[in-house]
Parts: structure tokens; C-alpha cells; sequence
């Protein structure tokens, strides 16, 4: 072993150093690592809250009504996770126009204007035909957009309904149906 001049070992400085030197280079290979680990944890973090704001939000759906055996509408349902606020339902003016009945077409040209909330499991029904809808000859798809807020974000649902291929409407007597027409019989004998 070496002595240096105040007596001290050479051997344990340069092993200090040595030391010293590995612990720096040790501790930037943590920071690099710790620093990529935190980035993959800030992406995962924004994953989760993107699926989270995927999963919790409203989801208005369009469908075709038959209500009554008398009026065709279409119901606006809310199939999301919160309500559907300042809800605008803009149906297409080809639709309107091509509509027989004069006060459905006036109702829809009302609704252009309005707003309105359709809550969690809440449906909005829009009428736009009786009877005499049906026998017309022609009838175009249903086309619009429906657009609404969570009360940060905007979303806009497309919509089109091809009334002629759409399933078919089976109507059946409910039980009121048919116990009025029982108690009218029994009245008139």
C-alpha cells in the first residue's frame, strides 16, 4: 500500500472517487428510469380518464315509435351515464317538407328552436305522423343530428331511419283495449 504524504492511504481516495464516481452514474440511470416510468404512469393516467369520460356520459340513441297504434315518432333515449343537457334535435328539411299532415310539420318546425334535458334512462318523443303518414307513397329516410352537452363536452349523434326498410310494426289489443270494447258490447245488450 502507497502512503501519500500525511500519512494517509492513496488506495482509499482513489476508491472514494471510484465509489463516488459509480453512486453518480448509479443515481442517473434511477433518475432515467424513474423519469420514463413516470411518463408511462402520466399516459396510463390520461388512458384511464379518457376511458373513464368514454364510459360516463350520455349516449342518446334514435328509434322509430309507433305510440297508440295512431302516432309515428321518434324516441330520443339516453342510454349514458349522466344527462344529456341543452339537447337540440335538428331533423333534415327534406324530412319535414315530405310530411302529409300540416300540424306535425309545424310542430317540427317549432322544435328546431328548442332545447331541452333528457336525463339518465329518460327518453324525449317527437311525433311527426299519424295513420295517414303511413299510406303515403314515398317516404324519404328520416335524417338528422341530435346534439347535446355533459356540461363540459358537446357531442353530436347522426342519425338516418330508412322508414321503408324498417322493421315491421306489429300492434296488438292491450287489455284495456279489450275490456273496453267488452264493456260496450255488455252495454249495448
Amino acid at each position: 500500500m502507497l502512503l501519500n504524504n500525511d500519512g494517509g492511504l492513496i488506495m482509499s481516495e482513489w476508491m472514494l472517487v471510484l465509489l463516488t464516481a459509480v453512486y453518480v452514474i448509479a443515481t442517473f440511470f434511477i433518475y432515467r428510469n424513474n423519469s420514463r416510468f413516470l411518463e408511462a404512469t402520466k399516459e396510463q393516467i390520461n388512458e384511464m380518464k379518457r376511458q373513464f369520460d368514454t364510459h360516463n356520459r350520455p349516449y342518446i340513441i334514435v328509434e322509430l315509435v309507433f305510440e297508440g297504434r295512431l302516432f309515428y315518432g321518434l324516441r330520443f333515449s339516453n342510454h349514458g351515464k349522466r344527462n344529456a343537457t341543452r339537447a337540440i334535435i335538428q331533423l333534415s328539411q327534406e324530412f319535414i317538407d315530405s310530411l302529409p299532415e300540416q300540424k306535425f310539420k309545424d310542430l317540427l318546425e317549432l322544435q328546431k328552436e328548442r332545447e331541452c334535458v333528457i336525463g339518465i334512462g329518460k327518453h324525449y318523443d317527437l311525433f311527426f305522423g299519424t295513420n295517414e303518414y303511413r299510406e303515403k307513397a314515398d317516404k324519404p329516410s328520416i335524417t338528422g343530428i341530435v346534439t347535446y352537452f355533459d356540461n363540459e363536452r358537446q357531442f353530436d349523434e347522426g342519425f338516418s331511419i330508412d322508414i321503408e326498410s324498417y322493421a315491421t310494426f306489429f300492434s296488438l289489443e292491450t287489455h284495456e283495449e279489450k275490456f273496453m270494447k267488452e264493456m260496450k258490447y255488455n252495454q249495448m245488450n
